[in-house]
């Protein structure tokens, strides 16, 4: 969220549009990697989980990430060996258990 608030300085058109944030387990290559990915929405906080080959889905991640942030849950969603359902919390409840809100 601080590179996000950052670019935010840089961009304020940015402010209220949906923006995430991918963290990914990739220690090994060969290996399946766990992923979470935070998507700030205006109204909400979407978590998509799973997992997937590492360097397949880090490669895709880094290349093919859509433009539009609203799709790109379904897009991860789609790429992954296995995702959880998405988790969607509520603005206000997520910005407590973060413990900051987002812009």
């Amino acid at each position: 969220m601080d590179f996000y608030e950052s670019e935010i300085e840089r961009f304020p058109e940015l402010v209220g549009t949906t923006h995430s944030n991918f963290v990914m387990a990739d220690y090994d290559l060969s290996r399946d990697a766990v992923f979470v990915a935070f998507f700030f929405h205006p109204q909400f906080l979407e978590l998509v989980a799973g997992r997937g080959g590492a360097s397949t889905l880090r490669s895709r991640v880094e290349q093919e990430w859509p433009e539009d942030e609203n799709a790109a849950g379904d897009w991860l969603r789609s790429r992954a060996r296995f995702a959880a359902p998405p988790i969607r919390v509520q603005r206000p409840l997520a910005a407590k258990w973060l413990r900051r809100d987002w812009r």
